[in-house]
């Protein structure tokens, strides 16, 4: 089965690791991200899109992915590029501020997903694997901008109403990753808490973490494995 995987954000973190997990197998990956490392551009199995993801457009979709559908039975798409920031209490956000989380973290991955559907036949299946977070269901003082793109995500897939598609939310819990730093830095409320976390070694290691979630991808969506 021919499976062509699509992954946002993989330069860093979480992505980079869900990225080199997929890339040691025998798959396919159209990698969209502003910036790649050498090993990543060099990756004979990645089709490479440099792109700053806060200003996505239609035709850019068009342009980029319209025809690669086709020669695939199955499209993944991995929801993983986002930010945090702006952390802070409303009213102290500035209108570019607001934008750019709203179309990183909500615009772009509805923008994808409807490609996606709108470019694909009924004999293709379809597999939306969405990295979200506890923020998506538990208010969060500071992360009113993160917890309310995040809450979007999870039901903007929820209501997808399609035999051919394949949903998964999957909340891979807390990773130790840059975002950590920004968080632990910052002078939300709560900051005490996600510096113990550090502290105490309660963060995921990004690879462990990739790993549970591409097994719980392969677990629900019935796609084949692929194999080293």
């Amino acid at each position: 089965m021919k499976t062509l995987f699509i992954i946002t954000g993989v330069n860093r973190g979480l992505g980079e690791a869900i990225y080199n997990e997929i890339t040691q197998l025998n798959a396919v990956v159209f990698a969209i991200s502003r910036r790649f490392n050498k090993q990543q551009a060099t990756n004979k199995n990645t089709i490479h899109w440099e792109k700053d993801l806060t200003n996505l457009q239609e035709k850019e979709l068009d342009k980029y992915l319209k025809s690669i559908y086709s020669k695939y039975e199955t499209i993944v798409y991995i929801n993983n590029a986002a930010t945090i920031n702006p952390i802070g209490e409303v009213g102290s956000f500035t209108e570019k501020d607001i934008k750019n989380i709203y179309s990183l973290n909500t615009i772009t991955p509805a923008l994808l997903s409807n490609h996606i559907v709108k470019n694909t036949k009924e004999n293709q299946k379809v597999v939306f694997l969405n990295i979200s977070s506890g923020a998506a269901k538990r208010p969060i003082a500071g992360w009113s901008l993160y917890n309310s793109t995040k809450a979007a995500n999870e039901m903007f897939y929820n209501c997808i109403n399609n035999k051919n598609i394949t949903v998964l939310n999957i909340n891979p819990g807390v990773i130790d990753t840059g975002m950590q730093d920004i968080i632990r830095n910052s002078d939300m409320p709560d900051v005490s808490n996600f510096i113990k976390l550090q502290k105490e070694n309660k963060l995921q290691d990004p690879k462990t973490a990739a790993i549970k979630i591409l097994n719980e991808l392969y677990e629900n969506s019935h796609i084949i494995r692929h194999t080293r």
